[in-house]
């Protein structure tokens, strides 16, 4: 009884402050001309205000800060240009305030005040110093990432709008009298992006013309504002935006694979277009099965603070947004409790993938523009649940290619007993088969990357011999 009682109160004593410090980051964040246009329109208002009242001349305080900001904008973004351009404006309106032959006045001093602030805000706002994500770091990481495990020749591009990696096929020449290699699309999970895959893309392209794709609004990928109106606009926003990246990039089949909240995304997608896939693979799917009948019931008092949070479309992207300079910190730790629960087979764990590097692009993917991100609360309940619980896309006659589910053998927190389930109704129809990485959790590419590129290529194979769309 005590525990509500007393997180009542803290979250009273709190909410002042955090309201605060959101309204900060809110107002440090804005775009760098919006703040130089408001501070100039400030200090001009009041230096109009100070000449009517007085007959003060200080119209040359709001001009010379209109010029400090922007060359403060245009100039490289060099700490030597910057810092130059703050000290000397700020001791020229120190100095124009000191010099002033007429008696102190309140709004004389509200001018010097303003121009100095909203010199600093716009140099804050510049160069990102609450929260300090841009796109150029987050693609300077991922080649990074891939130049350390990718021998082979790739290319980091943006298809239909959509961070793309693709690492054509480096296996064996094949003489003219064989078919190409498959396509093989992979589809990352929630809060990650095409970097993860990083460890597994070599391997795989010895076997396929691979290709790893973000979802809209995630990574690389161009970042529109989530505005929806109902579950299947925010669906579509998702799928048909890998549709576009589909026509755009000219593939006409292809093996789809996603792991967690991005098997959801593929298997509306071979619903949707059963034609353009020719396997689909769920790596660890979230949004199996349906939530236990007591998930609506009340639990914890921190499980009722998550669901608040989930109503109010709080995300962990929003929250390492919202703590501004210390985001980058939260991103660090959530990683490195993470890590603790590895395999010693993780990528992660065993150093193969540099923690550091990971936790950097973790942050800079996840502190950009807020926008595919929502998908955790547009597609799932508390616990991981759909929203529309995806065995109900998997049925016999709407899926038409063969379905394979790759499950972590260790402590992989998605129940495969949902995909199970799945797999037993298909398979009365078609090739369906389930599948457990050993020793892998629900990152099971990254848990156990030998063994899932070895389970994946064995997958695709044994679904391919029973269907295909290729012809001899």
């Amino acid at each position: 009884m005590w525990k509500p009682v007393f997180f009542g109160i803290v979250a009273i004593l709190a909410t002042p402050l955090l309201v605060l410090w959101g309204a900060a980051g809110w107002v440090l964040t804005r775009p760098p001309l919006v703040a130089a246009t408001t501070s100039v329109a400030a200090v001009l208002a009041l230096a109009i205000a100070a000449y009517v009242d007085n007959a003060t001349m200080l119209f040359d305080v709001p001009a010379v800060l209109a010029v400090a900001l922007g060359l403060l904008m245009t100039l490289p973004k060099k700490t030597l240009y910057n810092w130059s351009l703050l000290i000397a404006f700020l001791s020229f309106a120190i100095a124009r305030r000191v010099c002033l032959p007429t008696p102190s006045t309140s709004l004389a001093d509200w001018i010097t005040v303003l121009g100095c602030v909203g010199l600093l805000w716009s140099y804050t706002a510049t160069r990102k110093l609450w929260v300090s994500a841009n796109l150029e770091t987050l693609t300077t990481i991922e080649d990074r990432l891939y130049n350390a495990h990718i021998m082979a020749e790739y290319k980091m591009l943006k298809i239909g709008g959509l961070g793309t990696v693709h690492v054509p096929y480096c296996g064996e020449k094949r003489d003219e009298s064989r078919l190409p290699p498959l396509n093989l699309v992979l589809v990352h999970g929630y809060a990650a992006g095409n970097a993860f895959w990083a460890t597994n893309l070599q391997t795989l392209a010895k076997h396929y013309n691979v290709y790893a794709v973000e979802w809209l609004g995630i990574g690389r990928s161009d970042r529109p504002d989530p505005k929806f109106a109902s579950y299947d606009e925010a669906d579509a926003f998702f799928v048909d935006a890998i549709e576009r990246w589909r026509k755009e990039i000219q593939l006409d089949h292809f093996v789809l694979a996603g792991h967690s909240m991005g098997g959801i995304f593929v298997t509306h997608y071979a619903v949707k277009y059963p034609e353009r896939v020719e396997q689909l693979i769920l790596i660890s799917p979230a949004g199996v099965g349906y939530p236990p009948k007591d998930a609506s019931e009340p639990r914890s008092f921190f499980f009722r603070i998550v669901r608040m949070g989930w109503r109010a479309e709080i995300t962990p992207m929003a929250i390492v947004r919202y703590l501004g300079p210390f985001g980058h910190k939260l991103v660090s730790w959530i990683l490195q409790r993470r890590m603790s629960w590895l395999p010693d087979t993780s990528v992660l764990k065993s150093g193969i993938l540099d923690p550091a590097l990971i936790a950097d692009y973790m942050y800079h993917n996840w502190a950009l523009k807020k926008s595919g991100d929502v998908a955790m609360n547009t597609h799932l309940l508390p616990g991981a649940f759909g929203k529309r619980a995806l065995r109900d896309a998997l049925l016999p006659g709407q899926i038409k290619m063969p379905v394979t589910f790759l499950y972590g053998g260790g402590s992989d927190w998605m129940d495969f007993n949902h995909g199970q389930d799945v797999v037993d109704r298909l398979k009365s129809t078609q090739y369906a088969s389930l599948r457990k990485v050993p020793l892998a959790g629900h990152q099971v590419f990254m848990d156990n990357a030998a063994a899932f590129n070895s389970m994946l290529i064995d997958a695709i194979t044994d679904g391919l011999e029973l269907r295909s769309f290729r012809t001899e």
